[in-house]
């Protein structure tokens, strides 16, 4: 423990005994005082809780505000600025959340978090179709600090720009690196169709759908498997149930292009 965090718990409680030997109320109002001081002192990080608390109800706009509120405070720490960012995004406020993200990478911070901000820039790139940008900033980030969502992001990419070869090759590193990762598996599934690896797609995509995924993209891309090879109702059923997963501003499928992949399977099975 650092000798500041030492005297930051010690002069408290030396107040509070102080207090006490004065008065026992003025002990009693000493321990008021000092939790309402900490309490102000770190109140960024209780609307940070209770933004999480949000996040779980799937409330986002009571996300934001409490985000809002608490990165106005002066003392807030950055690890919840870079939460408000990524909220701005995944919510569709790209001008707000590159804002967000630039101010943060002015600032001295841990090598992690600057990473993490450098990766969503790369995701606001990919959303404004510089590909190619995006990519060579998730390439450095890559070089620097590989962690799965690093490996998840660029994976990706690699399979937006078509590159069918490299995109095997790292979403398979990607694996190797963290086999439990939806985003990962997904990756590496769509990797192996694109290289016309089908078996090992769909037997992929399927341990993912035994259990249940919550995001569309595994449903979207094993209903695309099934019509592929003809078994048109088995497709049917698969977009139908991805439709019933919710989509935000950084899903890489929209529920507009799901529907345009059952109504092209239902007319196939008419």
């Amino acid at each position: 423990m650092a000798l500041s965090s030492i005297f930051k718990f010690i002069i408290p409680i030396a107040l509070i005994v102080l207090a006490f030997m004065v008065k026992f109320w003025l002990g009693i109002a000493a321990i008021v005082v000092i939790i309402a001081a900490l309490f102000y002192m770190n109140r960024a990080n209780y609307y940070a809780f209770q933004a999480n608390i949000a996040n779980q109800q799937g409330n986002q706009e009571q996300v934001l505000n409490l985000l809002r509120t608490a990165t106005n405070i002066a003392n807030c720490p950055p690890q919840h600025h870079l939460s408000y960012g990524y909220m701005l995004l995944r919510s569709g406020h790209d001008e707000q959340a590159d804002d967000v993200f630039k101010q943060l990478l002015t600032k001295h911070l841990p090598k992690g978090l600057k990473m993490a901000t450098e990766m969503n820039r790369a995701l606001i790139m990919w959303k404004r179709g510089q590909l190619d940008e995006a990519i060579e900033l998730m390439e450095h980030i890559y070089d620097v600090y590989k962690m799965t969502d690093v490996y998840g992001t660029l994976g990706y990419l690699y399979i937006e720009r078509g590159d069918a070869e490299t995109a095997l090759s790292f979403n398979q590193e990607a694996y190797e690196f963290n086999a439990e990762n939806g985003v990962i598996k997904d990756n590496l599934a769509v990797a192996y169709s694109m290289n016309d690896q089908d078996e090992q797609a769909a037997e992929l995509l399927q341990s993912m759908l035994d259990e249940e995924p919550s995001f569309p993209e595994p449903y979207v891309h094993y209903g695309q498997l099934m019509l592929k090879q003809g078994n048109t109702a088995e497709a049917i059923q698969y977009f139908e149930q991805a439709l019933e997963r919710p989509v935000h501003y950084l899903s890489t499928v929209s529920h507009e292009e799901i529907r345009r992949e059952l109504e092209l399977a239902q007319m196939n099975d008419a």
